[in-house]
């Protein structure tokens, strides 16, 4: 791969400097620098870091118990008097069909209309 850096005076000089003391070009001691940064900083695969997370043992301290039943607890929520249901149909239904104007707008303007 070809790759071209702007590097500043300075910066350039003391690449320069770096290849002729260890008698390299200045591109294989970029090559050498990036390799190793790249060397000691591998990310993890997504696979690598699901087996992690299935390994690692629950945590007691966080795990909260239950404190009742999940369906009483919905039932009996709070409410809103304020709420207006018809309201909030319209509402509702006007952000549905502005997407859907989004989305023909969008596939129209990359070519799937």
């Amino acid at each position: 791969m070809a790759l071209v850096i702007d590097l500043s005076y300075t910066l350039e000089h003391k690449l320069k400097d770096e290849a002729q003391k260890r008698q390299r070009t200045p591109e294989q001691v970029v090559v050498d620098i990036l390799s190793l940064a790249f060397e000691d900083d591998q990310l993890p695969t997504v696979a690598e870091v699901v087996a992690r997370i299935k390994s690692t043992p629950p945590n007691p301290a966080m795990i909260t118990p239950p404190q009742g039943s999940l369906a009483d607890a919905l039932r009996n929520g709070p409410t809103d008097p304020q709420f207006d249901v018809k309201t909030w149909t319209q509402d509702w239904a006007a952000a549905e069909e502005e997407l859907k104007q989004i989305n023909r707008l969008n596939d129209i303007a990359e070519g799937r209309a």
